[in-house]
């Protein structure tokens, strides 16, 4: 089961967010010993991703806005995808993920905030 909880700040310029991540019941039986999970953030096609270190990414847009995303903790990775949300059809772009286990973690934290 995942839940998601998002943040915005009065000023606009940061966005708190938690990702819940639990099994869900399994009518008595014990849940698997080992559930991998991926929180995904899927980037449109015009942000440029760039690696700050292994916990952040700077999102940069074609305007020169800057965006860090991150994770305190956790490994962000930058992972291929597809933005099909437009007239213009399928496009390459990209998301970022960060992979865990469900026994081990059930709360990842991550922030957006804008840098001038």
């Amino acid at each position: 089961i995942h839940e998601r909880e998002i943040e915005l700040s009065s000023t606009g310029t940061k966005i708190k967010g938690r990702d819940l991540v639990r099994s869900a019941p399994q009518g008595g039986k014990r849940s698997p010993a080992l559930v991998n999970a991926v929180s995904r953030f899927h980037i449109h096609p015009s942000i440029e991703l760039v690696r700050q270190d292994g916990e952040s990414v700077m999102m940069r847009a074609s305007d020169g806005t800057s965006w860090v995303f991150s994770a305190p903790g956790q490994l962000v990775d930058i992972e291929e995808d597809v933005f099909m949300a437009d007239a213009s059809g399928v496009r390459p772009s990209q998301q970022l993920e960060i992979h865990f286990q469900v026994q081990d973690t059930s709360e990842i934290r991550w922030l957006i905030e804008r840098k001038s």
